[in-house]
């Protein structure tokens, strides 16, 4: 048993052969997110700086999909990660692909006024699936 990271707000989602995770953890005072791409002993392995929550995220070597919140439903900036945990908040996302081997990140889905909060991110073949947590359905994405 190893720690891999430490932190208030810790979150994490791997891949699933286990060797690469999305890790964040909070800000001090719960404001802002720290995120990275780690290998399974905690080493750091890219530094992001985005506001990621590892749940909007489906990790995969070498590309990794996320949900990214351009906004909040709440009027001041929410308690992450644990506002949204509880369902106090909800996020109004973007989805892009974070890829490690040409080191980028492209947008797969823009709107002008987004309505999706993206979670449980899937892909099967040229399709990634999520369900929106607005309305609890299922959606997929041709990508």
């Amino acid at each position: 048993l190893n720690s891999v990271a430490a932190g208030r707000g810790l979150m994490a989602s791997w891949s699933p052969d286990g060797k690469l995770a999305v890790i964040s953890k909070s800000g001090a005072a719960g404001r802002t997110i720290t995120s990275y791409l780690a290998d399974p002993t905690g080493k750091l392995l890219a530094n992001l700086d985005l506001n990621i929550l590892p749940v909007k995220c489906l990790v995969a070597e070498p590309q990794t999909y996320c949900a990214l919140p351009q906004s909040y439903s709440a009027p001041q900036e929410p308690n992450l990660p644990d506002d949204y945990l509880k369902r106090a908040v909800y996020s109004k996302d973007f989805i892009y692909l974070i890829d490690t081997q040409k080191n980028s990140l492209e947008p797969v889905w823009i709107a002008l006024d987004p309505t999706i909060d993206a979670t449980r991110l899937s892909k099967i073949q040229n399709q990634l699936f999520f369900v929106n947590r607005y309305d609890d359905k299922l959606y997929s994405l041709e990508i």
